[in-house]
């Protein structure tokens, strides 16, 4: 026990003086390059000003330096009617198909609340899940609710057409991993409008 614990003790020494080698925007990008998802810690402030928040709309600076928050939902009218929405909030997006490909609580969450609004949320798995069951079964029984299941393993040929036919059928992809880790996968922003040029990932 004794032994176990000087050892124990001595490598939590040796990565803490590592990880003092760098801040921790450092590491989010040395880590990200090496396909382990990672994001610092941000303040608000930081978080106003990174590269997400100002692509994505959420912040938008004014001229006299004020802050506009973005819109919680984004609503889209189309010719071809296909985002043609009911005017009953609560199924409003009746007519939305959604791929949820998140993990852990957050990602789910925002599925979640999308088919309480009415989408037909599809929540998709790897066959070799990586998060203990308290994660993906316990958590999962609240940000799960409303969502249609399926076991899918993404580097195998026959999960990947799978994957390509359900993101053809799809106008919603949510995914919680770094940019990085999407290319690796074969599944960049890129890939994917490729696939199914009106898809909106977020």
């Amino acid at each position: 026990g004794n032994q176990t614990g000087s050892i124990s003790e001595e490598l939590k020494k040796k990565i803490a003086a590592k990880l003092k080698t760098k801040n921790s925007f450092e590491w989010e990008i040395f880590l990200g390059n090496r396909g382990i998802p990672c994001s610092a810690h941000r303040t608000f402030h930081e978080w106003i000003q990174s590269k997400h928040a100002l692509q994505s709309g959420l912040v938008e600076f004014r001229n006299d330096n004020t802050v506009k928050l973005g819109p919680l939902v984004w609503f889209e009218k189309r010719e071809n009617g296909i985002l043609d929405l009911p005017n009953n909030p609560q199924y409003c997006l009746s007519h939305i198909k959604v791929l949820d490909c998140s993990n852990v609580i957050a990602g789910p969450t925002i599925g979640m609340m999308l088919a309480r609004m009415g989408a037909d949320v599809i929540k998709i798995d790897n066959t070799h899940p990586s998060y203990s069951p308290m994660v993906t079964v316990v958590y999962g029984m609240s940000a799960n609710q409303g969502k249609r299941s399926i076991l899918l393993d993404f580097s195998d040929k026959k999960g990947k057409l799978k994957l390509n036919r359900l993101i053809q059928e799809s106008h919603i992809i949510i995914f919680n991993t770094t940019y990085e880790r999407m290319k690796i996968a074969g599944l960049n922003i890129e890939k994917l409008r490729e696939i199914n040029p009106n898809l909106w990932v977020q």
